[in-house]
C-alpha cells in the first residue's frame, strides 16, 4: 500500500494536515487539504483545484494507534435525461431497421406465392396424365385448389396451399392439362406492392418462369 506524506498542524478543532495522495484509477494528481475534526471521528478533504466535499468516517486502533479510515464510494449511473435520449435513439434505429427489411419481406412473400402456384400446377399435369382425365388449377380468394374434369364438369379435388396475405393473382387464361400431357396454356402474373413474378404454362405442358 502506497503511503501518504504528511504535514500535520494542531489547532484548537483538531489537527489540519496536508496529504499527497496516491494517484489511483479514478483519483486525480494534486496535493489535498484534509480536516480532522476530533468530535465527530470525521474528515474532510478539499483538493489543490478546489474540489471538496468528500467526508470519511474512521476509527482508531488502541493497540497501533492507526487509523482505520471508512470512505464512501461513489456510484456511477444514468440520468433520467441520459436513459431518454438513449430510448429514443433506439427506436429511431428500429424505425429505419423496419423501413429497410420491408422490401425483403414483400418480394419474398411473393417467392412464396410463386411456388406454390407452380407446384399447384405440375400436381395437376402429374394427375392429368395418372387418372387419365383433365385437371387445372383455380384460385378461390387466396386458396390453391386442384380441379378435375368428371362428366363434363369441374369439380375441386384438393385444397393445394393458401397464398400469403396481399397476393393477387391475374391470369390470360387458367392454364388447363389433358390426359395426354398437353395443356391449354395461359400466363399467371401475381403481384405484391411494387413487385410481380409470372408462371407460365406453354401448350406442350411445360411449366416455367419466365
Amino acid at each position: 500500500m502506497s503511503s501518504l506524506k504528511n504535514r500535520s498542524q494542531t489547532t484548537c478543532c483538531g489537527t489540519r494536515s496536508r496529504l499527497a495522495l496516491p494517484v489511483g484509477r479514478r483519483s486525480m494528481a494534486g496535493v489535498a487539504t484534509l480536516h480532522w475534526k476530533n468530535a465527530s471521528n470525521s474528515i474532510s478533504i478539499t483538493s489543490s483545484d478546489g474540489h471538496s466535499g468528500l467526508t470519511s468516517r474512521f476509527s482508531s486502533s488502541p493497540s497501533s494507534g492507526a487509523l482505520l479510515i471508512r470512505t464512501p464510494i461513489e456510484r456511477a449511473g444514468f440520468t433520467l435525461i441520459e436513459l431518454l435520449l438513449a430510448l429514443a435513439l433506439l427506436g429511431i434505429l428500429l424505425g429505419l431497421g423496419i423501413v429497410s427489411l420491408s422490401p425483403l419481406v414483400a418480394q419474398s412473400h411473393l417467392d412464396t406465392a410463386t411456388s406454390y402456384l407452380q407446384s399447384a400446377l405440375e400436381e395437376a399435369k402429374i394427375r392429368a396424365l395418372r387418372n387419365l382425365r383433365s385437371y387445372r388449377v383455380q384460385l378461390e380468394q387466396q386458396e390453391v385448389w386442384l380441379e378435375s374434369k368428371q362428366s363434363s364438369r369441374w369439380q375441386a379435388e384438393q385444397l393445394w396451399e393458401v397464398l400469403p396475405e396481399g397476393v393477387s393473382v391475374t391470369a390470360t387464361r387458367w392454364p388447363s392439362f389433358s390426359a395426354s400431357g398437353f395443356a391449354v396454356g395461359g400466363t399467371l402474373t401475381l403481384q405484391l406492392e411494387d413487385w410481380t413474378r409470372q408462371v407460365r404454362v406453354s401448350p406442350v405442358g411445360r411449366i416455367y418462369q419466365p
